[in-house]
């Protein structure tokens, strides 16, 4: 992205859409002290990522759960 990085644009979707779940992508580990990872996304996929993990994350935000309700 030419014009922000990819805390800049979650910080706009919170804004415009507060409840999509924003999951961040990134080669870098983080620890829950990391106040703008913790506030502005809802999870965090680390690179390399194992298939496991993106259709875990992907069920968690994306998938109906009938027991949920």
């Amino acid at each position: 992205m030419l014009d922000m990085d990819g805390y800049e644009a979650a910080k706009q979707i919170r804004i415009s859409h507060p409840s999509i779940p924003i999951v961040a992508q990134t080669a870098f580990n983080f620890t829950k002290e990391d106040k703008n990872m913790v506030e502005l996304f809802d999870d965090c996929l680390i690179k390399p990522i194992l298939p496991e993990f993106l259709l875990n994350t992907l069920a968690k935000f994306f998938i109906y759960n009938s027991t949920q309700d």
